[in-house]
This record gives C-alpha cells, sequence and structure tokens, in this order.
C-alpha cells in the first residue's frame, strides 16, 4: 500500500515537471544585422537592416568618427536624416571627442533642439544624458567644435541606447555629412554583447584613417516565451491526473 502511495506521488510529480518544462521559455530565432556599404561620399546613405530584435532587449548603437582637421581648426560631423523605426525607452545619448578644444553636441527632430557645448579637458569632452528615442525622422545629430593645436586629427563617438520597442524586423538609416573623408566604425550591441562593427570609408580610401573590421553579425537574443497548446493541454492533464491520484 505504502509502495503504490510512494509512486502515485512520484508519478504526480513527472506530470507537474513536465507542465513546468512546457512553459520554459523558447529561444527565438537569431538576431541578424546588416550594415551597408563599406564605402560612401559625404552625403551618402548608411543602412542597417535588424531582423529578429525581440522587445525588451536593450540596444546600443554606435557611430564613430575619425577624421582629418587641420590644426586649431574647427570641424563639424553630422548624422542627418537619421530614419528610426523603433523606440529606445528609458535610454541615453553619449557624444565624445577627442584632441579637441570643445564640443558641442546637439541632436533636432522637428521643431525641438537640444544642444549642449563645454571645453574639453586634457583635450577630451565627454556627455552622457538620460534620452528617450522615439520612432520618427531625426534631422540632425551634431559633434561639432575646434581641434587643438598641434593635432591634425579628431575621433568623435556617438552612442544611442535603451530599451528596443518596435517591429522585429526593422530599417535604420542616415546620411554622413560635414567631413569630406573620414573612417566611420558603426558598433551594435545588444544586451552588453556586441554584435557587429563595421568600418565605412567616407571618400577616397587614402585619405581615410584606419582599416575595415567586420565582426560576427549573429548572436542569440534573450528569450522570448511562448505558451504553446502542448503546454496548456499538459496544464489539464496534469492537474487531472494529479486529482486523481490523490483520491
Amino acid at each position: 500500500m505504502i509502495f503504490w502511495r510512494s509512486l502515485r506521488n512520484w508519478l504526480a510529480l513527472l506530470l507537474i515537471g513536465s507542465f513546468i518544462a512546457n512553459l520554459i521559455p523558447v529561444y527565438g530565432n537569431a538576431v541578424n544585422i546588416a550594415i551597408e556599404p563599406s564605402r560612401i561620399a559625404k552625403g551618402d546613405t548608411v543602412v542597417l537592416d535588424i531582423q529578429d530584435l525581440y522587445n525588451g532587449s536593450t540596444l546600443t548603437l554606435g557611430i564613430d568618427g575619425e577624421f582629418f582637421v587641420p590644426s586649431g581648426s574647427n570641424f563639424a560631423f553630422q548624422v542627418r536624416n537619421f530614419s528610426m523605426p523603433i523606440s529606445l525607452d528609458h535610454g541615453e545619448v553619449s557624444a565624445n571627442s577627442n584632441h579637441t578644444v570643445w564640443t558641442m553636441f546637439s541632436a533636432r527632430k522637428g521643431s525641438t533642439t537640444v544642444s549642449t557645448q563645454g571645453n574639453s579637458t586634457n583635450g577630451s569632452f565627454h556627455l552622457t544624458e538620460a534620452y528617450n528615442v522615439s520612432p520618427g525622422m531625426y534631422d540632425s545629430f551634431v559633434l561639432a567644435g575646434q581641434v587643438l593645436e598641434g593635432e591634425q586629427s579628431v575621433t568623435t563617438a556617438l552612442r544611442l541606447s535603451g530599451t528596443k520597442f518596435g517591429p522585429d524586423t526593422s530599417r535604420i538609416s542616415f546620411i554622413i555629412d560635414g567631413i569630406d573623408a573620414a573612417t566611420i566604425t558603426i558598433n551594435v550591441s545588444i544586451n552588453a554583447t556586441d554584435i557587429v562593427q563595421k568600418a565605412i570609408f567616407v571618400g577616397k580610401k587614402d585619405a581615410a584613417i584606419g582599416s575595415s573590421q567586420v565582426a560576427a553579425v549573429v548572436e542569440t537574443p534573450p528569450p522570448k516565451a511562448r505558451l504553446s497548446i502542448a503546454g496548456i493541454l499538459g496544464v489539464v492533464v496534469a492537474i487531472a491526473v494529479w486529482y486523481r491520484l490523490k483520491k
């Protein structure tokens, strides 16, 4: 009698365990990010195609520039017509420059402009502010300033980061402007994991600084929970059998 009661209890535990297994989140397909082209002229468009990026993922998009500027001259690195089909909630924007006397950062969308300017410290400028990126067309993101005397190149870094909401498959596009020749590096990370890095040459290849680096473009995204029909049936069967065996 004790043996059968123990067997019933073990069977009930197995059925309940099977039910719980049906509730474990199922991983979706890997996210795929493609960046094109590899070389552009000033005023050309860069395109990022994103597939299977689930809501709730933390997305960080970086646009870095390295370009020649005559010593003591002013510069203005521009990202124009930034088309953003998704939102980055609870996010932040960061803007950095090196080899500069001062730097000004501005973001403009329609009639709204956010602008900050400050002097560099030991040739470096760093800015990080809370910033929610909403879907739509941004007129421009600009990093402008003055290069230090004795220096002939400037490096800039723009980062947009936040919790992604919107379609799983989307296209981000923007125009690089303000500089004739440079190396622009696009960095994308998801949930603090680097996914892709690609260098894009602006102008003639021999006028650009640096070399092309293209990293892996496929990474597993966070799990996306799904409750299947089999899982629902498992709930019903497990409860019914457990109740029957307890009698």
